[in-house]
């Protein structure tokens, strides 16, 4: 049956043109992932649009960061995702990432939120970055040097296209985890508070 919704997603005329090869992509493996929402979005039940999440989160002096945590809730310039989860039903294909740093004035959410962000610096770019969903390891421990981009002509800054595309799945955590070499010192006439903000971009199931 599994197979039957994925070749009935794929009678798609644009399939293999450069604007729909990742929907179509998505549409079909979701015939193996989940055939009830294969059989709902061949039905327009479901369809895909574009989406990005993010979260945002102040480094202070930890080496080790997770920037989503169980514990977050929906603020615009923070997050756009509850408790690091999809919701039920909900489906994200993600062709890409950015990450992103600011210098702030402090670890209020109102220093993060206003704070402009940009390529990384030298200590994020020298650490790594693992994405883990539940326990299974979706983006292993990796240098963050290919985050290290300034943008421009058509592209955004601190982007990392995937080589392997990830699917996060609904209700299960999605936890992006930071490893710094050093801490950055707070202390002083000029500390050094921080902040990192991580963007996902692809398409995701949304109800029609």
């Amino acid at each position: 049956m599994a197979e039957e919704i994925s070749k009935k997603v794929r009678r798609n005329p644009f399939i293999g043109t450069w604007f729909t090869r990742g929907k179509s992509e998505f549409e079909a493996r979701m015939g193996k992932i989940d055939k009830a929402v294969a059989e709902a979005l061949i039905g327009g039940v479901l369809h895909t649009v574009d989406y990005s999440m993010y979260a945002t989160r102040y480094l202070g002096a930890e080496t080790t960061v997770e920037l989503m945590q169980s514990s977050d809730t929906k603020k615009v310039g923070i997050t756009n995702l509850n408790n690091r989860k999809l919701e039920a039903s909900t489906y994200a294909y993600l062709t890409g990432m950015q990450l992103l740093e600011a210098t702030v004035s402090g670890s209020s959410e109102e220093a993060i939120k206003s704070a402009t962000y940009g390529k990384i610096d030298e200590n994020i770019a020298g650490g790594e970055l693992e994405i883990k969903q539940g326990d299974k390891i979706l983006y292993p421990r990796s240098s963050n040097e290919v985050f290290k981009k300034d943008g421009g002509d058509n592209e955004l800054t601190g982007y990392h296209a995937f080589d392997c595309s990830k699917i996060f799945i609904p209700m299960t955590d999605i936890i992006p985890t930071l490893y710094l070499p050093k801490a950055y010192n707070l202390s002083g006439e000029t500390p050094e508070h921080r902040a990192v903000r991580i963007i996902f971009h692809g398409i995701k199931t949304n109800k029609a």
